[in-house]
């Protein structure tokens, strides 16, 4: 008999086998296999295609995982039901979106990666219904972050923030929104004013707050305003947009006599081509941002508690 085709291990012509045989094939750890591998194939196909940005097709194949795979674990549904919130939030369906996401998360509450697009959706949701508009966004991915350890300044009054690079206020509008819960907070917001655009931009979106009386604005070189602020007044700081090292640990140093003790610094450096498509050149990387975070910390070591160490950097003023 000519060789034949195999299929998990098994020949697809059966004609020589008895009928006691050919039960025997189908043992639990076979089922089990061939159940994995044919949720593989579609899961691969979908990757593929989403990755080719053809959504409506990469949820066909992941739809067909639900339909066609049974007794999947939880676990593995979960990571199904969360490719299907992806593919479907790319297409802009929020709503049906969040309710993959969270069906992932019933399934599986330890997927952080549900767990983290259902909080991002809930945020673009929020976002659309005050009418915001922003150029770009590397700050949604550090709201689980600033989440959990700004949980503290939640409806403290005469809470005062710092915020130094607010860009177009996206951050802005989160930190209001977030920590100044109560009247007697303030937010001091320092911009760079060379991009007069981006400046229009966050004072739209900072009138859409409803609490713009709550913040005070700096527009200029923040190095310069930095010096004119006065001293041991924030409960927390936050650092973001700088392009170079010695514009980082500059600020840094700057801010640092400006946070009150206990008090959290935040040091951001999304801006320095990171996530950029684009390759940095060997001068860039040179004074990556990083670099100049990296100078603070093992600079100033002595005087402060590490809380995060990464993107952004967390550290918590000694008393």
């Amino acid at each position: 008999m000519a060789e034949s085709v195999y299929y998990s291990g098994y020949p697809l012509d059966y004609a020589e086998q008895t009928d006691e045989q050919a039960i025997g094939n189908y043992t639990p750890d076979y089922l089990i296999a061939s159940r994995n591998r044919l949720a593989k194939a579609y899961a691969n196909l979908g990757n593929t295609l989403y990755n080719q940005q053809e959504f409506d097709q990469a949820l066909v194949h992941f739809r067909a995982i639900l339909n066609d795979v049974p007794d999947l674990p939880p676990a593995e549904l979960a990571r199904v039901y969360c490719n299907i919130g992806l593919a479907t939030s790319k297409k802009g369906d929020l709503d049906q979106a969040l309710a993959s996401f969270q069906t992932a998360l019933d399934l599986d509450a330890n997927l952080a990666q549900a767990r983290f697009h259902v909080e991002r959706i809930k945020y673009e949701q929020q976002n659309l219904q005050k009418g915001y508009q922003f150029f770009q966004d590397e700050f949604t991915r550090k709201i689980p972050v600033l989440r959990k350890h700004l949980q503290k300044f939640v409806g403290q009054s005469e809470l005062s923030l710092l915020e130094v690079g607010s860009g177009d206020g996206r951050s802005t509008c989160w930190l209001i929104e977030n920590l100044l819960t109560d009247t007697t907070a303030q937010l001091t917001c320092v911009n760079n004013g060379s991009d007069a655009n981006r400046i229009a931009m966050f004072e739209s979106n900072l009138d859409k707050t409803g609490s713009a009386s709550q913040v005070i604005k700096h527009v200029g070189h923040p190095e310069l305003i930095l010096r004119s602020l006065p001293l041991n007044t924030y409960d927390f700081i936050y650092i973001q947009g700088c392009s170079l090292a010695p514009e980082l640990l500059t600020q840094a140093v700057l801010t640092w006599d400006l946070l009150k003790p206990k008090g959290l610094l935040c040091l951001d450096d999304d801006e320095t081509g990171e996530r950029s498509p684009k390759p940095m050149s060997k001068d860039a990387l040179k004074q990556h941002a990083r670099l100049g975070a990296e100078a603070f910390l093992a600079s100033f070591f002595y005087r402060f508690h590490l809380l995060r160490k990464g993107n952004p950097v967390l550290v918590e003023k000694s008393e």
